[in-house]
Formats: structure tokens, C-alpha cells, sequence
């Protein structure tokens, strides 16, 4: 129910915004091509970088949390899938460190 009135609250603002920028004339105070060409590439690689090692995290966090046992006859069975999701955790910092060592000036137009 929450999510709904959220997404309700976003578009309600956006159209908000959207009309007052129409009927003020200021709709060209929001370029987007002026923000991506003044934008550094290095911050985008740095948000992917984040994204990558945060979602990854957040995924090994709530694979162990779902896996919890109460019953110590299933320890063995779920420690290996604790194991699993802490292995997705590794990978996802693995990942984050190699794009960000690969992240370059971009030369060309």
C-alpha cells in the first residue's frame, strides 16, 4: 500500500514541476545534454562503481537473512548457502574494484 502512495507522491510532484516549468518558460533551465557533457566520467564510473558493490551486499545481507535456521539439524544444509550468498557479497566487491581500476579519460568526440 505504501509504495503505491510513494509512486502517487513522486508523479504528483513531477507534474507539478512539469506544469510550472511549462507555463513559466524556464523548460529549457533543465538541459540534459549541458549536465551529461559537464558531468565527469570518472562520477559515473564512480555511481557504478557504488551500485555494483552496494546492490551485491545488499543481496548477500538478505540471502543470509532469509536463510536463518532455527532447527540446529539444518545447520550444515544452510551454512552452505550462507556461504553461497557471502561468495556473492566477495564477487560483487571483486567486480567494483576491477571497473574502477579500468576507468579512463575518454579521448575521442
Amino acid at each position: 500500500m505504501s509504495l503505491t502512495y510513494g509512486l502517487g507522491g513522486i508523479g504528483s510532484s513531477l507534474l507539478v514541476v512539469g506544469a510550472y516549468m511549462l507555463f513559466t518558460g524556464s523548460g529549457e533551465a533543465f538541459n540534459v545534454g549541458a549536465f551529461l557533457e559537464s558531468t565527469s566520467p570518472y562520477s559515473w564510473a564512480s555511481l557504478g562503481v557504488s551500485l555494483c558493490i552496494a546492490l551485491s551486499v545488499v543481496g548477500a545481507a538478505w540471502g543470509i537473512f532469509i536463510t536463518d535456521a532455527a532447527d540446529p539439524s539444518l545447520f550444515v544444509k544452510i551454512l552452505v548457502v550462507e556461504i553461497f550468498s557471502s561468495v556473492l557479497g566477495l564477487f560483487g566487491l571483486i567486480v567494483g574494484l576491477l571497473v574502477s581500476s579500468k576507468a579512463t579519460e575518454f579521448g575521442g568526440k
